[in-house]
């Protein structure tokens, strides 16, 4: 047996089946793995029923003329490439197939003892680590915390790192943090690059789901740098974009180098893409309409770990960002605790400016707040329940288009829940009083009881249910005999 195997852990979707042994209940979503909930664009689909007579034929390892034309056009039209050269893109399996494929060609065995890591962002898609170690080289971790806004300061990093770096990879928008790297960011990466020898995969799988401005990538800034593709490569997916995670297809753009040396590694190793869906694939990279009007699964509860529950609610604004217009309100406890600093804290790191309102402010600050909260200058206002819903507030409210309505620690309007607060029951009005708005619940604690009260009253049944594990591995107890 391959003896690398015994140094991976068994994937994390595997670990997490085998702990809580989910039982789909009524109603519920599974939340053990992450893809889209919207409808793919038929005409996509049928496109594929059209060319099914071609299953019956082996498919090649590259990409078809017109899949190859129809993504080319998908770079000039979204990031004003107009120049790529036909050794500059491949075919992959989707960015799963492609990210492990890509990191076995990038990483050189000869040079590992002189430059044995492979850095990447901390959390990240566990693809990225398992791939390194199949490689024979190192993850190195580049922690995204909450202290440095869930995000990468490269500059910061020191030099012994890149020395010892053989490959960077990255993945902007974040999985799971929802960061978006900036333009400049990634221009800097590049120059690291130049300066320490080291190349770059960009996984860009997310790229297509975004707020107002579309983020930049890789393949830009190093064109601004280089005025070439050297030593990067960059992954694109329709399984984000096109909500196509069946399909696993996307494509690879990047270095001629290494386009070649990955094209013949995945020629002995890689998944071939079938036919009929290279030519559904080709209709999937032109269609824009299906990007732009996907609309989320909404309104919905979420039970989960409160570290899941505030990362749900920086990547689930990527998505609610387009379908759902007008202005957002988070309701829970007190800014001034860790749920509601974390809470206002990731509205920041996807990009959208959040006001609060509490008690401990001066009128003069809450007034401010109000004010720029009701002009636009801030999507995303941050407040307790008591407030809301008080009349003269909610009065005010009303005048405003409110899009979505964010309660956090929800199980605390549930009589059968451990902290029923009287405040959050009044909540169970938002549904009627604001009809056209979606609502959001997120708590960590909420037993079946719990949930099922909670749906009736807040959501009327009418929700979507997503469930992750309730495990706290870092809390126990312990019975110990009393001596003396």
């Amino acid at each position: 047996m391959n003896s690398l195997i015994n140094d991976i852990r068994s994937y994390p979707f595997e670990r997490l089946r085998n702990l809580i042994q989910p039982k789909n209940a009524l109603g519920e979503i599974n939340l053990s793995i992450g893809e889209p909930k919207h409808n793919a664009n038929p005409k996509i689909l049928e496109e594929v029923n059209k060319q099914k007579n071609l299953f019956s034929h082996y498919p090649p390892m590259t990409m078809i003329p017109e899949l190859k034309k129809s993504y080319k056009n998908y770079l000039e039209n979204n990031f004003n490439l107009d120049s790529i050269s036909d050794d500059e893109v491949f075919l992959v399996g989707g960015t799963r197939e492609g990210t492990f494929s890509a990191i076995q060609t990038m990483v050189d065995r000869r040079n590992i003892t002189a430059k044995p890591n492979v850095c990447m962002p901390n959390p990240y898609y566990q693809i990225y680590g398992g791939a390194t170690l199949f490689a024979g080289a190192s993850p190195y971790f580049l922690n995204c915390t909450y202290e440095n806004n869930f995000q990468i300061d490269f500059e910061k990093i020191d030099p012994s790192v890149w020395q010892n770096c053989q490959l960077l990879v990255l993945c902007s928008p974040s999985n799971p943090t929802g960061k978006v790297m900036t333009k400049d960011e990634l221009c800097l990466v590049v120059e690291l690059s130049n300066k320490y020898d080291f190349k770059i995969l960009s996984d860009e799988c997310y790229i297509d789901i975004y707020f107002n401005e579309k983020p930049s990538s890789l393949l830009q800034a190093a064109m601004e740098v280089n005025r070439c593709f050297d030593n990067i490569l960059v992954l694109h997916s329709l399984s984000k974009r096109s909500n196509l995670p069946g399909f696993r297809s996307g494509c690879a753009t990047g270095d001629k180098k290494i386009i070649s040396a990955y094209s013949k590694y995945r020629m002995f190793h890689g998944v071939s893409v079938p036919l009929p869906i290279q030519n559904a694939s080709v209709l999937a990279w032109e269609d824009y309409e299906t990007v732009e009007d996907d609309e989320g699964t909404l309104p919905l509860l979420t039970p989960m770990s409160e570290v899941a529950g505030r990362m749900a609610v920086q990547q689930g604004a990527k998505y609610l960002e387009k379908p759902i217009k007008g202005r957002g309100v988070l309701l829970g406890g007190v800014p001034g605790v860790s749920p509601g600093k974390v809470l206002i804290l990731g509205a920041g790191v996807v990009g959208v400016q959040a006001a609060k309102i509490h008690s401990d402010m001066t009128y003069d600050e809450r007034t401010l707040s109000w004010n720029n909260f009701k002009n636009g200058k801030e999507k995303i206002i941050y407040l307790s329940p008591e407030k809301i819903m008080s009349e003269n507030f909610l009065n005010q409210l009303k005048t405003l288009d409110v899009g979505l309505f964010v309660i956090d620690e929800i199980h605390c309007v549930s009589k059968w829940g451990h902290n029923f607060r009287p405040d959050y029951n009044q909540l169970s009005q938002l549904k009627s009083l604001f009809p056209n708005s979606n609502i959001i619940g997120f708590t960590a604690t909420a037993d079946q009881t719990t949930r099922l009260d909670i749906l009736e009253q807040i959501f009327n049944k009418n929700v979507n249910v997503f469930v992750s594990s309730l495990d706290r591995p870092n809390l126990s107890l312990s019975i110990t005999q009393k001596k003396n």
